[in-house]
């Protein structure tokens, strides 16, 4: 743009520059105006550069990175959980936020995998979404036990134009899907009954396992071979070194009595000395 001067002594003009109020939280800006160009050789600019300072006017009072849900509760075997993170206001330039796990009743390697301190950042602002997911696996393993829970926690954020507010931490509840529901149950069989074949038992679990099988038999040495007990047990080891049993107790008992083969001799009276010689009597026995 131009100025023009009558060339009175003491004559002053002003410039205006147009501020655009964006929605953006910024650090203060600096623009420059300079003057050149002048039509006179009679007189020269002096102080020819002028700087500008434009102070942002956005909030920052409570405007900030949370997360949108602090208490998330994740099945066993979903694999991962999302927790998701929010900016609430455009933020001109990118920044950091640090992301990290601690134990509370899950245990970092076995339940889940954690995210140590100082490893794990966000990048908010400039063209980043506002929206973001921090990622935890989760480790399906082959316990039977309580819901445990683990938290991630924000920290570190590299600009002071907004804050870490105060949903800082965010809470993991891993809800367990083991069980022996389907397995085999202890039972009681007749002597001479079939005795049922060994289960091949698997586990659902994306925890790589091992499952081991052991049987035993006890109480044949007594005298008695058809009252006995038949222990069978199931070992799983899983990926992460847990260590599950389960034990099937098959119980052997004979409760039939023998029968005789022969017609039984009845009661009979006689005389004198005509007692007769006693039957020979056989019997079977289911066994």
């Amino acid at each position: 743009g131009n100025i023009a001067f009558a060339g009175n002594a003491g004559e002053a003009h002003n410039i205006t520059v147009t501020i655009l109020d964006d929605d953006f939280i910024e650090s203060s800006e600096e623009l420059s105006i300079a003057l050149s160009n002048l039509s006179t050789g009679l007189i020269s600019i002096v102080g020819a550069n002028a700087t500008g300072t434009i102070n942002d006017n956005d909030g920052r009072a409570g405007n900030g990175v949370q997360f949108d849900i602090t208490n998330i509760d994740i099945d066993e075997d979903a694999g991962t959980v999302s927790v998701p993170v929010s900016l609430n206001v455009n933020v001109q330039d990118e920044f950091t936020v640090e992301f990290y796990t601690t134990n509370g009743t899950a245990q970092d390697g076995f339940d889940y995998t954690g995210v140590p301190q100082n490893t794990q950042v966000l990048t908010f602002g400039g063209v980043n979404s506002n929206n973001q997911n921090i990622i935890i696996p989760i480790i399906d393993d082959i316990i039977i036990e309580s819901s445990e829970d683990f938290q991630v926690i924000l920290t570190n954020i590299s600009t002071t134009l907004v804050n870490i507010l105060a949903n800082d931490t965010a809470t993991i509840n891993i809800i367990d899907n083991d069980g022996n529901e389907g397995y085999p149950t202890d039972i009681t069989l007749e002597a001479c009954d079939t005795i049922p074949t060994a289960e091949v038992i698997t586990v659902n679990s994306t925890c790589t396992t091992t499952v081991d099988f052991n049987e035993s038999i006890t109480g044949q040495d007594d005298g008695c071979a058809m009252d006995y007990t038949i222990t069978r047990t199931w070992t799983f080891t899983d990926c992460v070194g847990n260590i599950r049993e389960h034990v099937q107790v098959i119980t052997i008992i004979d409760t039939q009595a023998p029968t005789f083969v022969e017609a039984l001799p009845m009661d009979a009276t006689v005389s004198c000395d005509n007692v007769p010689a006693a039957d020979i009597l056989t019997a079977i026995d289911s066994c």
